[in-house]
């Protein structure tokens, strides 16, 4: 029986048409079996390409869409927030415009979410340069885990909670009380609602099976070191103080971030294959994480080292970590 939207996709956009094409055209026929349980919504942040004209090729084909244009370009979080305020599903599942929903990839989310009532469905994904199928990894899994555990289930996905078209969050356990307007100007305002809803829930879901491809180096362009360091320490602060969230959360995400995120990202940026913004990352992560081991152990050498002996301090401690995890210490 039809109890009304089971899964929003929302699609939040600005001035990438091409992207937004590939994105619905994967989505187009999968998405017509299950229209009487789904919602799509694109989230326009006026755009002044063809974005309107790629939406109305896709409804024209049938492809029923919500289509929001905004006014005036109301920002990355303002237009994240829109598409999780708008949505009318029980699940929400916010998909980045380059990013793409695999073949056979809404079928797998449907029966899993109607099978249960979980928090936050987390979906493995691999990241592409150019064509999304030729380069699919090789070897991949093809099953699911229900975490009870909510911080086992942290420790499992961990930073990976920030990607947004990697999380489907059940809108029913967010907190009414959540203020979003708190979280505005950090570029994570979804971490918001993605770690409420975790918390907020007695059951998790992590799904091996790999249900999305991610364009890679395909930021727009920020700060990483101030988005991912001082701004995603603000969220958790906020969260904590609210007591929507567990104090020890941060370190979890924190000591992974400091031990593979920031040295693997910074090292990119500095030999420029990347398109963050350079800045001082040293003295941007400082204040925030100093008392962190992992700190002056894997993000500073990377930062402060030549680049030739940043890159093998880099490869020697990722080595060492995988010994470490092998050897069962």
């Amino acid at each position: 029986m039809n109890t009304g939207t089971l899964l929003t996709i929302a699609i939040p956009t600005y001035n990438r048409a091409t992207y937004l094409d590939a994105c619905l055209q994967q989505i187009c026929e999968p998405f017509k079996k299950f229209d009487d349980r789904l919602e799509l919504i694109v989230s326009d942040n006026n755009s002044d390409d063809s974005t309107d004209s790629i939406v109305k090729k896709y409804i024209a084909l049938g492809l029923k869409i919500k289509y929001l244009k905004n006014s005036c370009n109301i920002g990355f979080d303002g237009n994240f927030t829109r598409c999780y305020n708008e949505s009318t599903g029980k699940y929400l599942l916010i998909l980045g415009d380059d990013d793409i929903l695999l073949d056979e990839a809404l079928e797998y989310i449907i029966a899993i979410i109607e099978g249960g009532d979980y928090g936050v469905v987390y979906l493995a994904s691999y990241g592409f340069v150019e064509n999304f199928n030729i380069e699919k990894p090789k070897y991949f899994k093809n099953d699911f885990s229900i975490y009870n555990d909510k911080i086992k289930f942290l420790k499992k996905v961990n930073y990976n909670l920030t990607f947004i078209s990697g999380n489907i969050i059940n809108k029913t356990v967010v907190p009414a009380s959540l203020n979003l307007n708190e979280f505005y100007g950090t570029n994570l305002v979804h971490l918001s609602w993605i770690l409420s809803a975790l918390f907020n829930s007695d059951k998790n879901v992590y799904i091996n099976r790999y249900l999305v491809a991610a364009k890679m180096d395909n930021t727009g362009g920020y700060r990483l070191c101030e988005v991912f360091g001082i701004n995603l320490v603000k969220i958790f602060n906020i969260l904590i103080e609210h007591n929507y969230i567990a104090k020890e959360s941060i370190h979890i995400i924190v000591n992974k971030l400091l031990i593979s995120f920031f040295p693997y990202h910074i090292l990119r940026i500095r030999i420029r294959k990347t398109n963050f913004l350079h800045e001082n990352f040293y003295e941007i992560l400082y204040p925030s994480f100093n008392k962190y081991l992992a700190f002056w152990v894997y993000a500073v050498p990377v930062i402060k080292l030549p680049i030739a002996l940043a890159r093998i301090w880099h490869l020697g401690v990722r080595v060492l970590n995988k010994l470490m995890i092998y050897l069962g210490k």
